[in-house]
């Protein structure tokens, strides 16, 4: 019984995810711990960054474009694109 009581709390238990924001080339930027269904608030002044909405999942996240230093170019991230 005491067994069952404790899979009832684990249970019951709301649900937290990693949400790693990352920079254009990798490195981190930001970590947060999210509840499942909640919202990660991402870094300002690295990108735009999608997907950090009503989060079920541990996730790495990279901005949506880089912009290439000196040379005026964009490059648009598409891997993580659903």
């Amino acid at each position: 019984m005491a067994e069952e009581q404790n899979e009832t709390k684990q249970e019951s238990a709301p649900e937290q995810f990693v949400v790693t924001f990352l920079d254009c080339k990798g490195s981190t930027v930001k970590v947060e711990w999210v509840p499942y269904g909640g919202n990660a608030t991402a870094p300002e002044g690295y990108g735009s960054y999608s997907g950090y909405t009503n989060v079920s999942a541990h996730m790495d996240l990279y901005p949506t474009s880089c912009e290439a230093k000196d040379s005026g170019y964009t490059v648009v991230n598409t891997a993580d694109k659903n």
